[in-house]
């Protein structure tokens, strides 16, 4: 069976399209070295990996750290319901947050996170007017790079697939669909041209994530986060291939050599994950 056949069985007629970075209401900016995390050996039970605990200013979710000997992670999907949010506090104010799904970008080495997802946020005017916006994205986070925002409508309730494969270590394509709406669109991405000087982005595939994210606006700093309540992963699954010989592995989040992201911010946690099923990550704001 071929890769592409395997993560995307429950897709159907997807069209490729070229989409174009516009002015995102919803600004993202890549910032790798704040999405690393500071890992906690994992222990071991029976000879295996099982998820380690690891804190994080703007991630919460699962990442596999290791793909089975001989192979690499070419590709990621997962399912989830788009919340709702809601502000944290009383008052005026802008929150936000985000879930996807990528390939790479736990380790400092490469320099490249292959990812898509949909972005939210809330905004309370000064009379209490509350407004809520949703984006469809996907992107090649590295230096140089930025999110390109899919024409896509999204609503809170809407039930997305989200799934991301390599094609090549410096191509590769994100699908996004929504089974609530039909709306499907499939993207060819590839990486940002880098600044002077700086090497190349490549994926190896080395890591995937299921994620929600306290996403960064365009100077670099994180939005409030708002209050998303819950974000379960469904249909979360990773293959891990072997370039060579074409054999490849379906693995799932909790499977070992994962681990747990738990965002904490200014001293307090804010979300906690878990495994409610053997193919579910469960993100829930404490």
């Amino acid at each position: 069976m071929k890769l592409a056949i395997a993560i995307l069985s429950n897709l159907l007629f997807a069209t490729t399209i070229t989409a174009f970075a516009v002015a995102p209401e919803i600004a993202r900016r890549s910032q790798q070295q704040e999405r690393r995390a500071i890992l906690e050996p994992p222990t071991k039970v029976k000879g295996r990996a099982v998820a380690a605990s690891s804190t994080n200013a703007i991630w919460s979710g699962a990442v596999m750290t290791a793909a089975p000997a001989g192979t690499s992670f070419s590709a990621v999907s997962g399912t989830f319901v788009v919340p709702k949010p809601s502000p944290p506090t009383s008052g005026a104010g802008k929150w936000g947050g985000s879930a996807w799904v990528g390939i790479d970008g736990y380790y400092s080495n490469p320099d490249a996170l292959l990812q898509a997802g949909i972005s939210w946020e809330v905004d309370v005017s000064s009379t209490g007017a509350t407004t809520y916006t949703y984006l469809a994205w996907y992107e090649w986070a590295a230096l140089g790079g930025g999110q390109v925002n899919l024409p896509m409508t999204i609503h809170a309730g809407d039930t997305v697939y989200v799934t991301c494969q390599v094609k090549t270590d410096t191509s590769g394509y994100c699908t996004v669909f929504d089974k609530t709406t039909g709306q499907e669109l499939t993207t060819d991405i590839y990486p940002p041209r880098p600044p002077p000087d700086a090497p190349p982005s490549i994926l190896n595939g080395s890591s995937v994530e299921w994620i929600v994210e306290d996403w960064q606006q365009g100077d670099g700093s994180s939005i409030p986060f708002a209050n998303f309540h819950q974000v379960t992963f469904t249909e979360a699954q990773a293959i891990a291939s072997n370039s060579t010989t074409g054999a490849y592995n379906v693995l799932h989040p909790n499977a070992g050599n994962s681990v747990v992201e738990v965002i904490v911010q200014n001293g307090q946690v804010l979300t906690s994950t878990s495994f409610p099923g053997t193919n579910q990550v469960q993100v829930t704001y404490v």
